[in-house]
């Protein structure tokens, strides 16, 4: 029996030495994993990679106190992880010191929109509003938007904000094939539902802006 304890602590052991030398060299190399892990710079992190970073991002926080960019990393990494509670207590963190962080908004609205609630939905869409009045061209923002839109069954707005898209895209673009299909079956929904395209001419800006209208999502689904 001790035996097998013996080799069980061993193990232990061993596997808590992997760890923290995984943590010393994320807290070695913070900038060459983020590179990797947000920029999608050379070699993917794996998942062990991942949870060293997001440890060591913890760690230079606490050390260093609040910084924005760790933040946003640490908000990022846990996305990755599937740590979706983390992932929303960094953003939050991040938004604190500044409110107007475009990519932490569409960051953040990406994790609102897989935890998949109406209030989570609304909340993600006004975050997107935010960014696109201040990068109307936005087009992480505009996609997002499409599928808020999509799956709230707006059918006009989400037509609009995809027609945006495709204008975006060279034709061999591998994504171009995919939403001109959802176009189309958009289309389809449109007829059946006898909705009615409204005429416009401003583009991108003024389509973003009604789909990011919450009220006006929420009589949809009702």
């Amino acid at each position: 029996v001790l035996g097998v304890f013996g080799v069980l602590g061993v193990f232990g052991v061993w596997g808590s030495q992997q760890q923290i030398s995984a943590w010393h060299d994320a807290m070695d190399n913070l900038a060459d994993y983020g590179e990797r892990a947000v920029m999608q710079k050379g070699e993917p992190l794996s998942q062990n990679e991942l949870q060293a970073f997001a440890l060591a991002l913890r760690t230079k926080l606490s050390r260093s106190g609040d910084d924005e960019v760790a933040w946003m990393l640490l908000g990022r990494v846990a996305m990755s992880l599937n740590e979706f509670d983390m992932a929303q207590q960094s953003f939050d963190k991040a938004l604190r010191m500044n409110p107007d962080n475009m990519q932490v908004l569409i960051s953040y609205s990406q994790v609102l929109l897989l935890e998949g609630s109406e209030a989570n939905m609304t909340r993600a869409a006004g975050m997107l509003s935010k960014v696109l009045k201040v990068e109307p061209t936005n087009l992480d923002a505009i996609s997002l938007l499409a599928l808020i839109a999509y799956e709230r069954k707006d059918w006009p707005q989400a037509k609009a904000a995809f027609e945006v898209l495709l204008a975006s895209m060279e034709k061999n673009d591998s994504r171009y094939s995919m939403i001109s299909e959802r176009i189309a079956d958009i289309e389809k929904q449109m007829q059946t539902d006898g909705s009615v395209m409204p005429v416009t001419t401003t583009g991108a800006i003024a389509v973003t802006v009604d789909i990011n209208t919450p009220p006006k999502h929420t009589q949809h689904t009702k």
